[in-house]
């Protein structure tokens, strides 16, 4: 029996139902006539792509089998926005969740994207352009049907049949993935580890220090929500009693199954967070905090309760409850495209990631860096188990990880910076720090809307991240990483926006404005985008051929008092920690909350209205609308688009009473996508500066300032330009 035949007789409980999946066709009333043409014959002439109206859609999902793909991917999109507070821009955009178009007047735009490397086809529904992408299929030839499991899933995720895959992944990905036999440390050992006794005996509990478990002796770990009600925990009161025995009644629904999913393994250790680490020792939990790079890991797998909101939820899948079609493909025959022709599975399986990564557990802040950092996890809870590794992203139906043209985009931002990490070559060349930015930039996406439980722990849960990005820049300065960004390129990190979430439906461009809130506490300086809470961030990339206009000088962190109790707070900031830029400088007039800005006359002449995309921090009406005196900060020129849109900071001046220094905080970001609002800008600053000239007839001019031209349509570099020299907090 070969490996493939293996791994579907123990995922599925039947070995194959190929013959069952029939073929969607008019015939047998399976397909509509929209579905069919589209099959049989490419789009007319006259026309880049199919359009249809999402009412048609809606209607037949009913009883076409395509289009109620179709419709489980437009759900999907629409649900990862409405699990999210402060989206009504997304709402307003989604074809499913807007209210000013009636479903009828909706034209929904099909488009086929061909790989001509691995023959698959990836479909897509955009709306209202291209642009902005809400579904999207796979179609994977027959031939390579062996890479879909088409049996019937188990009706219970706790079966012999399912864990009989599970195993399988394990060991193919620790026996034979080159990538993932990395250099772990089975010698350092968390401090504390629960032991579950051999698994050939009844399972009893204890808590036992780490320092006496026998060299090589691997150990789990548990990934969980914590929620709102409060799971049993290890005090400074209890751990004498947990080293003598840990009464199995008082573990929790998924600690209990945790532990017996670990001895199901064939392991006798496991550790839990809230069992593991004293709970009311601000030392002894500063001290493990700092070490979840390492008990993450070091560990062999990463149990993660993917669905459950708390500790009583349990691990699996309500009992016997599983759809065993659930996320079946389907079967269709396309007679046009000339080696893009023929029987073909349509697929959505880019939808079922997305439900895991909005799944409760990975909506939480801690559980990033626990995903990213395990070498293994196995995701439980859901519709299908899932196993994630750097060489492989698999489930139930996918069994080996791969449908070829998309492996790069299965697991979303958590699996694909998951194998980013596990690099340090790439085709033997250091990485540059463009593709570690790149890299980080999905991390930011992934992480910057999290929810905490203490507000305050967000920098605190990047810790184990942030050192394992910060090795991948091979340097040795000191303080790579400033309260969020790095040291490399930051110029254009300042520029990240506060969005919604349709950014991760675009293809290119700028998303419709979002805003988050500002948390109770200090967590970082306003022109990091960690000061932000509830809020989808869209950091700024770093393009070689894009041109600064500023130039950072210093930054300086203050550290937090706790940074003495623990490496964990090592990269947390304290107030008063600022950056200092060299910039031009345009004072504002006025500013609209979606777009559009005014600057004063300088010079006697009419104020200037520029046409912008604002992007503002917090709510229009909680900072912007209240500031008394803003200021421009042209930040870069984007040299990738025709346009040359120029990318700046929206700031406000204040004045620190008991110093009198002044400083800046951040509001937001403003981009200008026509060059004569950017020249119209440039005219401000010339003369800002040439009316404050007796003021700042001391400062040192400087050379080497790209300005946009006399012509208004190019860059040059200017000698003797003035530049302000100003602190952001």
């Amino acid at each position: 029996m070969d490996s493939n035949t293996a791994m579907h007789d123990q995922l599925s409980s039947e070995p194959s139902l190929s013959q069952r999946l029939q073929r969607l066709t008019i015939e047998n009333g399976t397909i509509c006539s929209f579905c069919h043409e589209s099959c049989s014959q490419p789009p007319p002439t006259d026309t880049p792509c199919r359009k249809r109206a999402l009412s048609e859609l809606v209607d037949a999902a009913r009883f076409c089998g395509y289009c109620a793909l179709w419709m489980r991917s437009l759900e999907a999109s629409a649900n990862a926005i409405m699990i999210e507070d402060g989206q009504d821009a997304a709402l307003r955009a989604h074809p499913l969740t807007q209210s000013e178009v009636p479903p009828e007047d909706i034209e929904l735009e099909y488009i086929n994207v061909h790989d001509w490397i691995d023959g698959g086809i990836e479909q897509r529904i955009a709306w209202p352009h291209w642009g902005t992408i809400w579904a999207t299929l796979d179609l994977c030839i027959i031939p390579d049907s062996s890479i879909i499991n088409l049996g019937r899933l188990n009706i219970s995720d706790q079966s012999d049949t399912v864990w009989n895959g599970i195993k399988f992944w394990i060991t193919e990905c620790s026996s034979h993935h080159t990538n993932c036999r990395l250099e772990r440390n089975t010698v350092q050992k968390p401090t504390r580890l629960l032991h579950l006794g051999s698994p050939s005996s009844p399972m009893e509990v204890r808590l036992v220090e780490g320092k006496s478990i026998p060299s090589g002796t691997e150990y789990l770990t548990l990934s969980h929500c914590w929620g709102h009600v409060q799971p049993l925990q290890l005090t400074s009161q209890t751990i004498g009693e947990f080293k003598t025995s840990l009464p199995v009644e008082k573990l929790p629904k998924t600690f209990l199954q945790a532990c017996h999913a670990t001895r199901r393994l064939g392991h006798e250790y496991l550790w839990i967070d809230s069992l593991c680490i004293v709970q009311d020792d601000p030392g002894d939990w500063a001290l493990e905090a700092g070490r979840m790079a390492s008990i993450y890991g070091n560990s062999f797998l990463t149990i993660a309760a993917a669905a459950a909101e708390d500790a009583t939820q349990g691990l699996f899948y309500p009992h016997n409850e599983r759809n065993t079609d659930a996320w079946l493909p389907a079967l269709i025959h396309r007679s046009w495209g000339g080696p893009f022709s023929g029987d073909f599975y349509v697929c959505d399986y880019r939808s079922w990631w997305t439900q895991l990564g909005d799944a409760p557990l990975h909506r939480r802040g801690w559980a990033c860096q626990e995903r990213m950092l395990s070498p293994r996890v196995l995701h439980l809870g859901l519709e299908q188990v899932a196993f994630e590794c750097p060489s492989m992203t698999a489930c139930e139906r996918l069994p080996y990880g791969d449908l070829g043209h998309i492996m790069a985009q299965l697991g979303g931002p958590g699996s694909r910076v998951k194998r980013f990490l596990d690099l340090e070559w790439e085709g033997g060349n250091r990485l540059s720090e463009v593709n570690v930015l790149l890299e980080w930039n999905e991390l930011v996406r992934n992480y910057a809307s999290r929810r905490f439980t203490v507000e305050t722990d967000k920098m605190v849960a990047l810790t184990g991240v942030v050192d394992s990005f910060e090795r991948l820049f091979h340097s040795h300065q000191q303080s790579l990483f400033l309260g969020g960004l790095w040291r490399p390129r930051i110029e254009m990190q300042l520029a990240w926006r506060a969005t919604s979430k349709v950014q991760s439906h675009q293809l290119s461009g700028n998303a419709p404005p979002g805003f988050g809130t500002r948390p109770r506490s200090y967590i970082a300086p306003s022109w990091s985008w960690c000061s932000l809470n509830n809020a989808p961030v869209e950091p700024q990339q770093s393009n070689p051929v894009d041109l600064p206009l500023t130039k950072v000088l210093d930054v300086t962190i203050n550290p937090t008092p706790q940074v003495e109790e623990g490496t964990c707070f090592k990269y947390c900031c304290a107030p008063g920690s600022s950056l200092r830029l060299r910039c031009s400088l345009v004072p504002v007039r006025g500013y609209g909350a979606e777009g559009g800005i005014l600057l004063p006359s300088f010079d006697g002449g009419e104020a200037k209205q520029l046409e912008s995309r604002n992007y503002w921090d917090a709510s229009f009406d909680d900072e912007a609308s209240k500031a008394e005196l803003s200021c421009l900060v042209p930040t870069f020129v984007d040299m990738s688009r025709v346009t040359k849109p120029v990318h700046g900071l929206i700031l406000e001046l204040h004045l620190n009473e008991d110093s009198g220094e002044k400083y800046f905080t951040r509001l937001g970001v403003f981009v200008l996508d026509d060059l004569r609002d950017a020249k119209k800008m440039w005219d401000s600053a010339g003369e800002f500066d040439r009316s404050n000239a007796e003021r700042h007839v001391d400062a040192p001019l400087h050379d080497g300032i790209n300005r946009l031209a006399e012509d208004g349509r190019s860059y040059t570099q200017e000698d003797g330009v003035l530049q302000h020299v100003i602190d952001i907090q």
